[in-house]
């Protein structure tokens, strides 16, 4: 594990044009700065509420992680577990007690996780008592590794003593990297049944894939991440700097292809399935920009005062959003249009190019819609105002790189965007017929 990296002067500044398209890691180490200031302070608190009280065994292994603070090492300092822990543990404190508990046993091992790694990257031994996952594996999180005792163990107590030499264990195992810095990996960080408040099972649980199916997955996102690097290597170069781990989902064969990312758990995709790399690659390009916006926003407020309850008709979705939905759906797509358009242009079958052309018309109508409802009802700050600009003035180059209006991909690409805005959308001010 590398050494902890020194604290970093806080010398960059925010624009609004370095949130819309890749800018290198200038956007997200501002946000990496700011997040990481309260982190000792978030640590200290959850000591200080109980946590290590509730579960002695647990004390050790806190107190480890509130003592190193922003000293961590920076493979744990980013891992998206951390930030997922620390979201659903100052939860708990909000719980009525016996969901806090039930919480509080489900996150034993993510604590655990990140003090093992911890310590064996400090070349010191641990011993903790811990409850193994669902595949019956406890992961270092952090370290990109995990132990593996078999699904026999799913979910079973555990006391485990681990030394700094680890990796000889019979149970050891490496995650499979996608890239460097980026594991796939059949651990949740989100606990997302939790975070829901439905301890029950969810809708798309996390994939339970053998050797081989796991190394199909990571063959085609990684297939999936030259496609973007052949047309953006900046936007490439952005995007495998800010995941750290994509999660498979499971897929029926009537989904759709099934993608979420999380505003408190950075740096972490769930992605089901596709054998297709330039489907990989759209969805890793759109949800990546939800969670670079989600870093923006986390920043910098884009409305003023307090955000609107208030739903509207959304070019994307059947049901109502809230302006914020709007604004992270049009950035997200605005980035796949873009992504999209360029793939095209490197395609030689007119048939392959003019179906890439289409859909990037398409999302290209429905983020003019959004930007429109933007414009008619939010009441945006300077950077929000700044933000739309950007994006309205990026919309209009990638339009500039398809063939002309009208006609052609156009009529193609109107058709399902125009049904939408007349099933869903209520009247010219951009509301939804269920909010009417």
């Amino acid at each position: 594990m590398k050494a902890p990296t020194p604290a970093r002067p806080k010398t960059l500044k925010l624009r609004p044009e370095d949130w819309v398209h890749s800018t290198g890691k200038r956007a997200l180490l501002l946000s990496n700065e700011r997040r990481l200031e309260g982190l000792p302070g978030r640590l200290a608190r959850l000591r200080k509420k109980g946590w290590g009280k509730h579960f002695p065994d647990l004390g050790p292994s806190l107190d480890a992680l509130v003592e190193a603070g922003q000293n961590l090492p920076q493979e744990i300092l980013h891992d998206p577990c951390l930030q997922g822990w620390l979201a659903l543990a100052e939860e708990s404190l909000e719980r009525p007690p016996s969901e806090s508990e039930q919480l509080r046993r489900m996150l034993l091992a993510q604590i655990h996780g990140l003090a093992a790694a911890l310590a064996l990257g400090e070349g010191r031994a641990i011993v903790i008592s811990t409850l193994l996952d669902q595949e019956g594996h406890f992961h270092l999180h952090g370290a990109g590794s995990y132990l593996d005792f078999g699904k026999t163990a799913a979910l079973a107590p555990a006391r485990l003593t681990l030394a700094p030499d680890v990796d000889r264990h019979d149970a050891f195992r490496r995650e499979p990297a996608i890239m460097e810095g980026i594991d796939a990996t059949c651990c949740d960080p989100l606990l997302m049944p939790a975070l829901t408040r439905e301890l029950g099972p969810k809708e798309h649980p996390v994939a339970s894939f053998s050797p081989k199916e796991m190394n199909k997955y990571v063959s085609v996102l990684r297939k999936g991440i030259a496609e973007i690097e052949a047309v953006d290597p900046l936007q490439a170069a952005e995007l495998c700097d800010g995941i750290k781990m994509i999660v498979p989902l499971e897929r029926k064969i009537t989904d759709a292809h099934v993608s979420s990312t999380y505003s408190h758990l950075r740096g972490a995709i769930y992605l089901c399935h596709d054998a297709s790399p330039v489907l990989q690659a759209e969805t890793l390009v759109h949800e990546f920009s939800h969670d670079k916006l989600n870093a923006f926003l986390e920043i910098e407020p884009c409305f003023k005062g307090r955000e609107s309850d208030a739903l509207y008709f959304s070019p994307w979705r059947p049901d109502p959003r809230t302006l914020r939905g709007i604004l992270l759906g049009a950035h997200a797509f605005l980035n796949v249009a873009r992504f999209l358009a360029s793939v095209a242009a490197t395609k030689m079958g007119e048939r392959m190019r003019k179906s890439l052309q289409t859909d990037s018309a398409m999302r290209c109508l429905q983020v003019g819609e959004a930007l429109d409802a933007l414009d008619a009802h939010a009441e945006l700050t300077p950077m929000g105002a700044g933000l739309c600009r950007a994006m309205r003035a990026s919309q209009e180059a990638v339009v500039s790189k398809l063939p002309p209006k009208p006609g052609g991909i156009w009529g193609a690409a109107g058709e399902p965007v125009a049904n939408h805005s007349g099933r869903y959308r209520a009247s010219d001010r951009w509301f939804h017929k269920q909010s009417v």
